[in-house]
């Protein structure tokens, strides 16, 4: 649940070009809450039991029409390295006036891109349409949500703790009248208390909105743990937030939706206590609505001043940096949980796919985590044995979202190892980091071995019988062992969408120790030969053979896809970009459907590439995509857009399918 932020070098994890110096990532009270809709008031003893029937039916030929748009204390654990200054400068800069004429009433330049209604009649910097949405009135300065009134004496305003923990009983676990607030640490400094507290107010409404009622009444104590602590981290069954007081709007809405279940997190024992199996689900619904609520936050406050720094750093702060080739990255094998931050140069992917898998969840149905909440709290409040497990909570969030891009939503799910719902398996892995930039992008690689229980880096004297003589290990001065992949060979072959070999390249891992002799990390190699910008337009597959490894255990191979931009061009300040690779098909045509209106691309080297200044660039929802081949055979896809953009701000989405029989069922899905 923590965020930290300190050097990757102090965890043995410090991939060179990741970055080998870390930085910081930079309410009313409601009235009554909503009660959820009454036809997901279901009975919870049926959803566990039976799995939703979603039938998938056979792919059409022709063009589809659009689709309708911890009770734990959490230890802290070690964010991913920040991304590299590039090697490459991209060939337009942004800029503060970008896309000034989409949206010319908006009141700052930095939210012209936006569409919507910006009025704010009454000057209070609230929108009129969100102050219609939440309750207030437009014409009233004076109606605006204010600081929530004291929800439980577990601490007081003074930061003094007035009585032992107390959790509610079992009837009340989600009840809509169940309230949040929040007082400060009297060490907290003035200046810092009062940004959290004007965001903290502003965001509450839209906080119970799209959460709806917390687990519990209580109130967050927010604690100050010192500059030199970099973090931001909830605790004690969501009662104390710690932060070293840096002002991180999108980090304190994560740590917000973690508190908002109070006790009952996705991720408990058998004690309600913190265990990390389900880090997908919990993880994947708070970062995934810690962006949602920004979103709406930026169009509810546009010229308010969190409003300027979301997005003035949008790349980690208004959208995650992965999103934009969410489809590279999504089934690769090394991003298995559990632990989100095993290693930590894996962090980065993990938080990635959960939470755009979340995110277009909710472009399926907006209510997603609210009505999944309600029926989560009633199966805790119906058995109180009950403790969340992988197979309900899937069926549970099936129940909310049937389907997801065409396919039932369970079988969706078990092709994304982020949501498998435990450690890594043991065995070799493939370490790949694959990063498109917009205009060029790169890769890495290095190797790591799992232990049983999923440990891959440091290991006790206890932990080495279960390393295999084949993987060699280094005593660090503080008496762990490490594993050591360095400078171990291995070899990548790149096949081009004919299915031709392109070209083969061999490597090394790096060699990078510390004084004391052990490793400074797995080695990660950044292979210069296979930055994108170097091959031409199209789509690729990288196979990767750690040659030392593979004869041992077949985890030392493994695949992936990236798109050659070599002579791609992009203008940030206008253009929007869809990318269409389809592994199977070199030539053909693609059509997609945005806004109503089809749009056709021929396919070359495997990729179909689209391009529009009339696009919104905060467009969002399901499209359809139909691949027609050389013989007129079509079948038919669909992907989902989420605002979203690259590192470099360029807003572009490169989608892959991989349905190499072409029978229109992909084939993850086979």
């Amino acid at each position: 649940m923590a965020i930290l932020v300190v050097t990757a070098a102090a965890c043995g994890d410090n991939p060179p070009n990741i970055g080998a110096t870390a930085e910081a990532q930079t309410a009313a009270k409601l009235d009554e809450q909503t009660a959820i809709d009454a036809d997901v008031q279901v009975t919870v003893e049926a959803i566990l039991t039976l799995t939703p029937t979603v039938t998938r039916t056979p792919t059409p030929t022709h063009t589809p029409t659009s689709s309708p748009t911890p009770t734990a204390t959490f230890t802290p654990t070690i964010t991913p390295s920040p991304l590299p200054s590039p090697t490459v400068t991209p060939t337009s800069e942004p800029s503060a006036t970008q896309t000034t004429e989409r949206n010319s009433a908006a009141p700052i330049a930095l939210t012209r891109y936006l569409s919507g209604d910006f009025t704010d009649s009454d000057g209070d910097g609230m929108t009129d349409v969100a102050e219609k949405k939440y309750g207030f009135d437009p014409l009233d300065a004076f109606s605006f949500p204010q600081e929530p009134e004291l929800a439980a004496n577990y601490y007081s305003e003074f930061g003094i703790r007035l009585s032992t923990r107390e959790f509610p009983e079992p009837s009340s676990i989600g009840d809509p009248s169940n309230r949040i607030s929040y007082t400060f640490s009297n060490a907290f400094p003035e200046e810092a208390e009062s940004q959290y507290r004007e965001f903290l107010k502003r965001v509450f409404p839209i906080l119970y909105e799209y959460l709806g009622p917390p687990a519990e009444t209580l109130n967050v104590f927010i604690d100050n743990v010192r500059e030199e602590y970099e973090a931001i981290e909830i605790t004690d069954y969501g009662r104390t937030l710690l932060t070293d007081t840096s002002f991180v709007p999108r980090l304190i809405v994560h740590e917000m939706a973690h508190a908002w279940k109070g006790r009952y997190t996705i991720t408990p024992d058998k004690n309600w206590d913190y265990d990390t199996a389900l880090s997908g689900f919990e993880e994947g619904i708070a970062e995934g609505m810690a962006f949602e609520i920004v979103h709406e936050y930026v169009r509810s406050y546009p010229s308010d001043p969190a409003t300027l720094l979301l997005l003035e750093e949008r790349p980690n702060q208004y959208w995650s940096v992965g999103t934009a080739f969410y489809d590279a990255i999504k089934n690769l094998r090394w991003t298995g949980a559990g632990d989100f931050w095993n290693p930590p140069s894996g962090a980065e992917n993990r938080y990635s796919i959960a939470a755009t898998t979340v995110q277009m969840m909710v472009r399926e149905n907006p209510n997603f985590i609210k009505e999944f909440m309600s029926l989560y709290y009633q199966a805790i409040r119906e058995d109180s044995d009950w403790r969340p497990n992988r197979e309900d909570v899937v069926n549970l969030w099936e129940t909310v979202v049937p389907e997801l891009n065409g396919y039932p939503l369970s079988e969706y799910l078990d092709t994304l190892p982020v949501f498998n719902g435990r450690e890594l398996d043991e065995g070799a892995y493939v370490l790949l980091a694959i990063r498109s930039y917009g205009e060029f992008g790169d890769q890495l690689f290095a190797l790591a071995y799992a232990i049983p229980g999923g440990k891959l880096w440091d290991m006790s004297d206890e932990d080495l019988k279960y390393v295999p003589e084949w993987i060699a290990t280094s005593r660090g001065e503080n008496g762990l062992h490490y594993i050591d992949t360095q400078r171990s060979p291995f070899v990548v072959e790149v096949t081009d969408a004919y299915g031709q070999e392109y070209a083969t390249y061999d490597f090394k891992t790096e060699w990078d120790r510390y004084p004391d002799g052990s490793p400074a990390g797995f080695g990660w190699s950044y292979a210069e030969e296979l930055e994108m910008d170097k091959f031409p337009i199209g789509l690729y597959k990288g196979a990767v053979t750690f040659t030392d490894y593979v004869e041992h255990d077949e985890g030392a191979r493994d695949s992936y896809y990236f798109f050659g931009l070599e002579d791609f061009e992009q203008d940030r300040e206008t253009e929007y970009v869809i990318m269409i690779g389809i592994d199977g098909m070199a030539e053909g045509t693609v059509e997609i459907t945005i806004d109503g209106e089809a749009h056709t691309a021929p396919i070359s080297n495997g990729v179909a590439v689209f391009r529009s200044t009339e696009w919104r660039f905060d467009m969002q929802g399901r499209f359809p995509i139909t691949v027609t081949d050389a013989k007129s055979v079509s079948r038919s896809y669909y992907r989902t857009l989420i605002e979203a953009g690259t590192i470099h701000d360029y807003f572009q989405h490169q989608f892959i399918i991989v349905d190499t029989d072409f029978d229109g069922i992909e084939d993850q899905f086979e």
